[in-house]
Protein backbone atom coordinates (compact mmCIF):
# COMPACT_ATOMS: atom_id res chain seq x y z
CA UNK A 1 0.00 0.00 0.00
CA UNK A 2 2.78 2.47 0.80
CA UNK A 3 4.25 1.86 -2.81
CA UNK A 4 0.87 2.83 -4.15
CA UNK A 5 0.53 5.46 -2.19
CA UNK A 6 4.31 6.97 -3.38
CA UNK A 7 3.88 5.69 -6.88
CA UNK A 8 0.08 7.68 -6.62
CA UNK A 9 1.98 10.80 -5.28
CA UNK A 10 4.59 10.63 -7.48
CA UNK A 11 2.30 10.52 -10.96
CA UNK A 12 0.18 13.25 -9.60
CA UNK A 13 3.40 15.31 -8.66
CA UNK A 14 4.53 15.01 -12.16
CA UNK A 15 1.12 15.74 -13.95
CA UNK A 16 0.47 18.65 -12.17
CA UNK A 17 3.68 20.40 -13.44
CA UNK A 18 3.35 21.80 -16.60
CA UNK A 19 6.64 22.68 -18.40
CA UNK A 20 6.92 25.19 -21.38
CA UNK A 21 7.90 24.16 -24.73
CA UNK A 22 9.43 25.84 -27.66
CA UNK A 23 8.62 24.84 -31.20
CA UNK A 24 10.87 26.69 -32.70
CA UNK A 25 13.17 24.22 -33.23
CA UNK A 26 16.59 25.33 -35.22
CA UNK A 27 15.88 29.41 -34.00
CA UNK A 28 16.07 28.85 -30.52
CA UNK A 29 19.26 30.06 -29.59
CA UNK A 30 21.96 32.99 -29.91
CA UNK A 31 22.93 34.18 -32.71
CA UNK A 32 26.05 36.23 -33.69
CA UNK A 33 25.57 38.37 -37.12
CA UNK A 34 28.44 37.56 -38.83
CA UNK A 35 27.67 39.54 -42.40
CA UNK A 36 25.51 41.92 -44.26
CA UNK A 37 25.01 42.24 -47.88
CA UNK A 38 23.63 44.93 -49.26
CA UNK A 39 20.28 44.43 -51.77
CA UNK A 40 20.28 47.68 -52.97
CA UNK A 41 24.19 47.95 -54.32
CA UNK A 42 25.45 44.45 -53.94
CA UNK A 43 28.07 45.41 -51.32
CA UNK A 44 29.28 42.91 -48.25
CA UNK A 45 30.02 43.55 -44.52
CA UNK A 46 32.09 41.76 -42.33
CA UNK A 47 30.12 41.77 -38.99
CA UNK A 48 31.88 39.08 -36.87
CA UNK A 49 33.58 41.67 -34.66
CA UNK A 50 30.38 43.91 -34.57
CA UNK A 51 29.07 42.11 -31.67
CA UNK A 52 25.46 42.22 -32.76
CA UNK A 53 23.68 39.24 -31.34
CA UNK A 54 20.13 38.07 -31.69
CA UNK A 55 18.92 35.49 -28.79
CA UNK A 56 15.82 33.60 -29.59
CA UNK A 57 13.61 31.83 -27.06
CA UNK A 58 9.72 30.81 -26.74
CA UNK A 59 8.52 33.67 -27.81
CA UNK A 60 10.60 36.20 -27.52
CA UNK A 61 13.73 37.93 -29.49
CA UNK A 62 16.68 39.80 -27.73
CA UNK A 63 18.25 42.15 -30.46
CA UNK A 64 21.92 43.44 -28.46
CA UNK A 65 25.30 44.78 -29.07
CA UNK A 66 27.48 43.51 -26.69
CA UNK A 67 29.84 46.40 -26.67
CA UNK A 68 28.21 49.63 -28.10
CA UNK A 69 25.62 51.22 -25.70
CA UNK A 70 23.01 51.06 -27.82
CA UNK A 71 19.16 49.65 -26.18
CA UNK A 72 18.78 46.67 -25.98
CA UNK A 73 15.29 45.19 -27.87
CA UNK A 74 13.00 42.71 -27.19
CA UNK A 75 10.58 41.35 -30.36
CA UNK A 76 7.56 39.30 -30.06
CA UNK A 77 7.91 36.78 -33.35
CA UNK A 78 6.63 34.16 -35.09
CA UNK A 79 8.34 32.08 -37.53
CA UNK A 80 5.52 30.69 -40.05
CA UNK A 81 5.59 29.66 -43.90
CA UNK A 82 9.34 30.47 -44.53
CA UNK A 83 9.27 34.47 -43.09
CA UNK A 84 10.49 35.49 -39.19
CA UNK A 85 7.37 37.82 -38.55
CA UNK A 86 9.12 40.38 -35.75
CA UNK A 87 6.53 42.31 -33.58
CA UNK A 88 6.16 44.64 -31.06
CA UNK A 89 9.75 45.87 -29.80
CA UNK A 90 10.16 47.63 -27.09
CA UNK A 91 13.47 48.99 -25.92
CA UNK A 92 15.22 47.89 -22.53
CA UNK A 93 17.58 50.41 -20.18
CA UNK A 94 18.25 48.89 -16.76
CA UNK A 95 18.27 51.48 -14.84
CA UNK A 96 14.72 53.04 -16.12
CA UNK A 97 12.37 50.00 -17.22
CA UNK A 98 11.16 49.32 -20.83
CA UNK A 99 9.50 51.40 -23.67
CA UNK A 100 7.14 50.85 -26.74
CA UNK A 101 9.27 51.80 -29.60
CA UNK A 102 7.15 54.03 -32.63
CA UNK A 103 9.53 55.23 -34.06
CA UNK A 104 11.45 52.41 -36.34
CA UNK A 105 14.67 54.65 -36.57
CA UNK A 106 15.84 52.77 -33.16
CA UNK A 107 15.54 49.30 -34.88
CA UNK A 108 18.05 50.65 -38.29
CA UNK A 109 21.54 49.65 -35.97
CA UNK A 110 19.90 45.75 -35.75
CA UNK A 111 19.28 46.31 -39.85
CA UNK A 112 15.71 46.58 -39.35
CA UNK A 113 13.36 48.85 -41.27
CA UNK A 114 10.19 48.66 -39.76
CA UNK A 115 7.93 48.23 -36.47
CA UNK A 116 6.67 45.22 -37.72
CA UNK A 117 9.09 43.53 -40.23
CA UNK A 118 8.98 40.59 -42.25
CA UNK A 119 12.02 38.51 -42.92
CA UNK A 120 11.92 35.68 -45.60
CA UNK A 121 14.20 32.77 -43.80
CA UNK A 122 16.95 31.60 -46.67
CA UNK A 123 18.88 29.07 -44.52
CA UNK A 124 18.34 28.03 -41.01
CA UNK A 125 19.95 25.16 -39.32
CA UNK A 126 21.44 24.31 -36.07
CA UNK A 127 24.38 26.33 -36.92
CA UNK A 128 23.66 28.97 -39.63
CA UNK A 129 20.58 31.65 -40.21
CA UNK A 130 20.16 33.73 -43.39
CA UNK A 131 17.16 36.41 -43.52
CA UNK A 132 16.22 38.72 -45.83
CA UNK A 133 14.43 41.80 -45.09
CA UNK A 134 13.47 44.28 -48.14
CA UNK A 135 17.26 45.93 -47.60
CA UNK A 136 19.73 43.55 -46.85
CA UNK A 137 20.47 39.69 -46.36
CA UNK A 138 21.81 39.04 -42.47
CA UNK A 139 24.21 35.79 -41.91
CA UNK A 140 24.13 34.38 -38.58
CA UNK A 141 26.50 31.41 -36.85
CA UNK A 142 24.81 29.94 -33.78
CA UNK A 143 27.37 30.72 -30.88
Amino acid sequence: MRRYLIGMTALWLWASCTMETSHNGDLDGFWQLSAIDSLANGRSCDMRDSAYFWAVQGHLLELSNKRQKIPTIYCRFELTGGFLVLSDPVYSVRLIGDSLITNAAMLRPYRLTRLKDSLRVLRLDSERMTLESEVARLYFRKY
